[in-house]
């Protein structure tokens, strides 16, 4: 595999990043994407947003395939896993919003 990452993947790293800094992210995902790992009774929504925060109980952590956080759906907590290609956009705490191309939804 290519170490080398595409622009639209650098962008989406850097903003989700610098968007941690605040209280929270809001991450928009197409939940079609096969590479998506959450909950099976969220899968058939088209988009779903998360919120992750590096404050939560359990750290986030990502790389240049995808953001891994655990997160809690009801009682109990599931390990989340959201590649960057599912990212459709980021909100972070101030409202500040960026999308990416949304043609698949």
């Amino acid at each position: 595999m290519n170490n080398l990452i595409n622009l639209t993947t650098q962008q989406k790293i850097k903003y989700f990043t610098n968007a941690l800094a605040g209280d929270h992210v809001l991450i928009h995902l197409d939940t079609s994407n096969p590479d998506v790992d959450i909950p099976s009774n969220f899968k058939n929504q088209n988009v779903l947003t998360l919120k992750v925060s590096a404050l939560f109980r359990f750290p986030q952590e990502h790389d240049k395939n995808s953001i891994k956080v655990p997160l809690k759906f009801g009682p109990e907590y599931y390990d989340c896993v959201i590649p960057w290609d599912a990212v459709l956009g980021i909100t972070d705490s101030n409202g500040k919003q960026k999308l990416w191309d949304c043609k698949n939804i």
